[in-house]
């Protein structure tokens, strides 16, 4: 099997920047499957070896097959397949791989149901039918037993009424962190509005984390968890007014919350009082395994509209335990930087940086080691997306328009990447 090597030179980057190899994993040369389909948020272990991603045909027809599938590749044994849950045709999305590549979380709707958006029915044949309820479930398929765990299930065995999106499993299987609409996962949960939700697989338990330190759930959306080791510290976004003090029933801004489970207590992070500042919005975020650290997106709006959409600005660092928020790329790419995500250990960060020449613009991913202050750009593409930081820090995953087309049929096509991270000597 070829895996396609691509060699960025320096001066494509920028001068004195450093130019890694680029290999395209989900090269459809490669993989016929792939011929038709552009490729988006990649997951990887945490050795850097497992990849699991979703794919995206395109002019699919609701034949057969789905719009979009599930699909991992295995880098140290150059092996590649889909997943597709005891082989059920459907919708599969927000595929996660836990960080000791075993556990393989996702959620999927029905062969019927396209993201509550189109369906089909082959017996009609008639599609654009009207819209049905946007129900979908969260699954944990485990590659070494090759087992499909479902995990959604309403109260009394009834089944899951709502849509529930984007789960992680951690290292050890155990816990299950989603968002859910649906109001028959809790006791006592009559809110239909999104919230985030973490299922306990040992003692078979929902507990709602996106809560008010009294209990109450959120009033407003809540989405994108991330969790630490043993589900310890959750971290998630919320619209919701009512999660801490200092947010206004009126407020529309999307906060940044840390959820500390063995205390109960919520906190808002990109609180002015903690170092950040009150002109910025809080955006895209990772934390590290221990939830001892956060970095997040700083996002300002245009100073001609404000209701024009929030512009890319600076990355924000967030100590828990000295409860202090800090720029960190004020001085290295300054109001051009987003998308973070970060190390088991909060050694490194990756992240996007927007960059122009003249009237052309593109995207750079560049890397920064906390512990020795370097600062590398290793990749630059017209699109690049979704980047992922393997725990131990050694590769960077990512989605790109390959520089040369990477075999990718009509400009909208995208792979996945892999870089190894050049800070690591």
């Amino acid at each position: 099997m070829r895996f396609l090597i691509f060699f960025i030179s320096a001066l494509a980057l920028g001068p004195g920047i450093f130019a890694a190899d680029v290999e395209w994993v989900s090269d459809p040369r490669d993989f016929p499957a792939h011929v038709k389909a552009s490729d988006h948020r990649p997951t990887v272990s945490a050795d850097g070896t497992f990849i699991v991603y979703e794919s995206l045909p395109f002019n699919n027809d609701l034949g057969d097959s789905f719009p979009r599938g599930l699909f991992w590749v295995d880098v140290k044994n150059k092996t590649r397949g889909e997943i597709k849950g005891d082989n059920r045709p459907g919708f599969y999305g927000g595929g996660f791989v836990s960080t000791s590549g075993r556990d393989i979380a996702f959620h999927y709707y029905s062969t019927s149901i396209v993201s509550g958006i189109l369906v089909y029915n082959r017996k009609e044949n008639k599609k654009n039918l009207p819209n049905p309820p946007r129900f979908s479930d969260i699954f944990v398929y485990d590659r070494r037993a090759g087992i499909f765990h479902p995990i959604t299930r309403g109260l009394e065995g009834r089944a899951h009424e709502g849509e529930a999106l984007y789960p992680r499993v951690d290292k050890t299987g155990r816990f299950v962190l989603f968002t859910s609409n649906a109001t028959n996962l809790i006791p006592g949960l009559s809110v239909g509005t999104r919230q985030v939700t973490l299922y306990d697989r040992l003692d078979d338990v929902f507990q709602l984390i996106s809560r008010s330190t009294e209990g109450a759930p959120g009033n407003r959306l809540s989405a994108e968890p991330r969790m630490s080791r043993q589900a310890r510290f959750i971290a998630y976004r919320s619209q919701a007014t009512n999660l801490a003090p200092g947010v206004a029933p009126e407020s529309l801004v999307t906060h940044l919350y840390l959820w500390d489970r063995q205390k109960g207590t919520t906190t808002r992070v990109n609180a002015v009082e903690k170092g950040f500042d009150a002109q910025d919005r809080s955006g895209r975020f990772d934390m590290d395994e221990r939830g001892d650290y956060l970095v997040f997106e700083g996002l300002k709006r245009s100073s001609s509209s404000w209701e024009n959409a929030p512009e890319a600005g600076d990355l924000f660092w967030f100590d828990r335990r000295q409860d202090r928020v800090q720029c960190l790329t004020r001085g290295f790419y300054p109001g051009q930087a987003y998308s973070p995500t970060i190390s088991g250990d909060g050694r490194f960060v990756a992240f996007l940086v927007q960059e122009s020449s003249g009237a052309s613009t593109g995207v750079g991913l560049a890397i920064h080691d906390r512990r020795t202050n370097q600062w590398k750009k290793v990749f630059s593409s017209e699109r690049i997306a979704n980047p992922a930081l393997s725990k131990d820090g050694t590769v960077v995953v990512f989605e790109a328009a390959p520089p040369d087309g990477g075999g990718t049929p009509g400009a909208a096509g995208t792979l996945i990447g892999l870089v190894k991270n050049p800070l690591i000597k």
